[in-house]
């Protein structure tokens, strides 16, 4: 038996006292703890929705970045339009290579790929 404020308590009677005190303590700090895991949590919930949104608005801004399956008639219209001036650029280019656009095939394409000097070089 222990002596606890002058009366004799039973070894069993002081851990049945300490037990449910510490008890209580782990229990208050596993509810802290999930507190913090469930804002954690929302916090996460919230940065992929934001994300998704984004995701979605800049889709809605760059169409062109689409699958072409996903574009409406317009946007298709468009996007042949740029194509059409990317050629466009691409013969003007060639031109002032002195490549004939017209007479252009595989292994031309290779040879004026071979001779172009990088950026700066000689």
């Amino acid at each position: 038996m222990a002596r606890t404020s002058g009366v004799d308590l039973p070894v069993n009677d002081i851990i049945n006292s300490i037990i449910p005190a510490h008890s209580d303590g782990r229990l208050h700090g596993l509810k802290q703890e999930l507190i913090q895991l469930k804002k954690k949590l929302e916090d996460q919930k919230r940065r992929a929705e934001a994300l998704k949104k984004a995701n979605e608005d800049s889709r809605k801004d760059h169409w062109w970045k689409k699958p072409i399956e996903e574009l409406d008639i317009e946007q298709l219209m468009m996007y042949e339009k740029a194509l059409e001036g990317l050629v466009k650029k691409i013969h003007m280019k060639m031109k002032s290579l002195f490549i004939d656009p017209n007479n252009v095939n595989e292994r031309t394409s290779i040879d004026v790929v071979e001779n172009v000097k990088p950026f700066g070089g000689n």
